[in-house]
């Protein structure tokens, strides 16, 4: 008979055991959905389905950017008469809709383009912006002066004005203007490399598949001696071909 009651005592306990392992490991993968949540909005607003990135970014050596970019996309919502962008610390010059120059506001990280007139659902329109800017957030710098693009929660949109989030996928086309004598490196595969003068070159690179904006990225390495190091190579398998 005492037999039975420890073993039920060493079976309750066991249980017991089991089951506060159980909670943890509960609360544990819990925690762990909600941090990845917190990075990025679940609901971004989506008045506006990106589909396509045509860019023009001009690179300096210090981490300086330009861009002249066209986005192309879908109205999602009925009527839109405004559209929502994340624009952290960036200079924006102009924006335009279809080709003509639109009214915007930056304000509180965000760029807010007001169309001339709301467009109805379903609209596909392509809206042109040109920015510059000079990142400090999201940009890394090396010694040697390499430097890349981050690829950290949020970094994108200090460095392209976007819709920042996993959901945003679209296909890309960049061409991208850098130093003489340096490497650049980004999604997508590679396509012309040339000289432009003697202070400047430029490459492009497409995707042939949709691709996060918030895994976009680029890599300006520093010479042929820093695109022989481990550095290097660890920052081209950073960026998908697609």
């Amino acid at each position: 008979m005492l037999y039975l009651t420890i073993s039920n005592l060493q079976f309750r306990m066991k249980k017991s055991k089991l089951s506060i392992l159980l909670v943890v490991f509960f609360v544990f993968i819990t925690e762990n959905s909600f941090a990845q949540n917190w990075d990025y909005e679940l609901y971004p607003r989506a008045d506006i389905e990106l589909t396509h990135l045509d860019a023009e970014l001009k690179l300096e050596s210090d981490g300086r950017i330009q861009g002249d970019i066209i986005y192309s996309g879908t109205l999602k919502n009925s009527f839109a008469d405004s559209l929502f962008f994340d624009a952290a610390s960036l200079d924006i010059q102009s924006v335009t809709i279809n080709g003509r120059e639109a009214d915007f506001i930056v304000q509180d990280l965000k760029l807010i383009i007001i169309p001339e007139e709301p467009f109805s659902i379903d609209t596909e329109i392509q809206i042109g912006i040109n920015y510059e800017g000079n990142p400090s957030f999201g940009i890394h710098k090396s010694n040697s002066g390499t430097i890349w693009t981050s690829l950290l929660p949020l970094s994108t949109r200090h460095w392209l004005p976007t819709i920042d989030s996993p959901r945003t996928q679209l296909l890309t086309d960049l061409m991208i203007t850098h130093p003489a004598g340096t490497m650049i490196v980004s999604n997508g595969r590679k396509g012309i490399s040339e000289v432009i003068d003697t202070e400047y070159e430029r490459t492009s690179f497409s995707t042939v598949n949709h691709v996060s904006v918030s895994s976009l990225g680029w890599a300006l390495l520093n010479g042929v001696q820093t695109a022989s190091t481990a550095l290097s190579e660890e920052l081209r398998n950073s960026f998908s071909i697609f």
